[in-house]
């Protein structure tokens, strides 16, 4: 087999590699990553790295589920975290954030900048496609709560772009970024032009007709959860908030291609922001606490401290009245039935799913693939002839066996 292989890689028959490698279960894919630098490099750039192949890997790494899973020690108490698919960010009880790598857990960078005389108790962080933003709250010296520090920082060699200190810190709209260049804020949006990272001072709309809490945006939608409604408005629009009334008070929400998934108390629905239809699409026996999404999978937490993940080609299928999860998952925390804030947070990227409890310095993660696989020191664990390949088709779709 593996003079087969060496002969296929000498000659650049790249198409029938691809469709070889993309037809294996994700087991034996991950072990092929572990036979030599050839074979990781060419299916991290040609079957990982083919933007058309990888959203349905995707998903099949998801629901066979095999994940390192490993445990981050971190400096602090931990009050919230973010991520993509370079980093995670964590925010401390003192006010301060960690920037770590996303893939090995190395810590790159700390943000402690924050306003003298003021006792941080939070800080909320988010994580964009160029920018890091944290919001710290506190009391200052007279016990006054109210204060909060944010600032934002770019990703690149982490420079502080933008801070601002506030005595009230019901005057702040949080941030949730859209994965553009721009970024919404009390101060206006953020945006790149000509080059030069800057705050237009000009506010979209005017913040005191807006909801003072989280809200999810496409760069084309606000979307904010109020108790048993939904409130919508458009960005660059001066139309009034459209408002979809709910049964149950609104729990979280996540966002995707103009659809919005709404946690409520017990269940979950879709609602359709071009046409304000909603669809039930599960429901749950515990409490539903939070939930996290990339582009192809959405996870959710309950009160047992259960994660279910489910796709979003599911959930937005009209012809599909009931969602079933592709994995279920407990977490390896102590679940509390005390206070909503106790409970862990979860966060989403392509590859990993991160979990803390709060007030805890430990982050668990999931990590389903690892673009670095590390050679196996025994490869002859590994050796090609142990590996079944399955007869692959032009689309790369293993064929059936008898």
């Amino acid at each position: 087999m593996r003079d087969i292989m060496s002969e296929l890689f000498k000659w650049d028959q790249d198409i029938f590699l691809q469709n070889l490698f993309i037809s294996l279960d994700t087991n034996t894919l991950r072990r092929c990553c572990e036979v030599s630098e050839l074979w990781r490099e060419f299916i991290n750039r040609r079957v990982w790295g083919c933007a058309r192949l990888r959203p349905g890997l995707i998903v099949r790494l998801w629901t066979d589920f095999h994940p390192v899973q490993q445990e981050l020690v971190v400096r602090g108490a931990v009050t919230s975290i973010a991520c993509d698919d370079q980093i995670m960010v964590c925010g401390y009880t003192d006010g301060t954030c960690e920037v770590f790598n996303e893939e090995t857990g190395e810590c790159i960078d700390t943000f402690d900048d924050n306003e003298e005389g003021i006792h941080y108790t939070s800080s909320k962080v988010t994580v964009g496609e160029n920018i890091i933003e944290k919001i710290s709250y506190g009391s200052d010296q007279s016990d006054r709560a109210g204060n909060s520090y944010f600032g934002i920082w770019r990703k690149i060699a982490f420079q502080k772009m933008f801070e601002s200190v506030q005595d009230d810190e019901k005057d702040y709209v949080y941030l949730l970024d859209h994965g553009k260049d721009e970024k919404l804020s009390k101060a206006g949006k953020y945006q790149k032009s000509g080059g030069m990272y800057k705050i237009l001072e000009d506010s979209l709309k005017d913040v005191k007709y807006l909801p003072k809490r989280d809200f999810c945006t496409d760069g084309i939608y606000f979307v904010f959860g109020m108790q048993h409604e939904i409130c919508i408005c458009e960005v660059r629009c001066e139309t009034k908030i459209r408002k979809v009334s709910m049964e149950n008070n609104i729990v979280n929400l996540t966002m995707r291609d103009h659809n919005v998934l709404i946690l409520q108390d017990f269940k979950f629905s879709v609602l359709d922001l071009d046409t304000d239809k909603i669809c039930l699409k599960g429901e749950n026996s515990f409490q539903l606490i939070s939930t996290s999404s990339n582009a192809q999978i959405v996870s959710i937490l309950d009160a047992q401290n259960f994660i279910k993940l489910y796709t979003w080609t599911d959930l937005t299928n009209p012809n599909l009245p009931t969602c079933l999860p592709i994995k279920c998952l407990s977490l390896p925390i102590a679940s509390s039935l005390y206070s909503l804030y106790t409970y862990p947070m979860i966060c989403l990227n392509q590859t990993t799913l991160f979990a803390a409890k709060a007030g805890s310095n430990r982050i668990i993660s999931y990590q389903i693939w690892r673009a670095n696989h590390p050679l196996s020191e025994d490869l002859a664990e590994v050796e090609p002839d142990t590996l079944e390949f399955g007869e692959a088709d032009v689309y790369g779709e293993k064929e059936q066996k008898g």
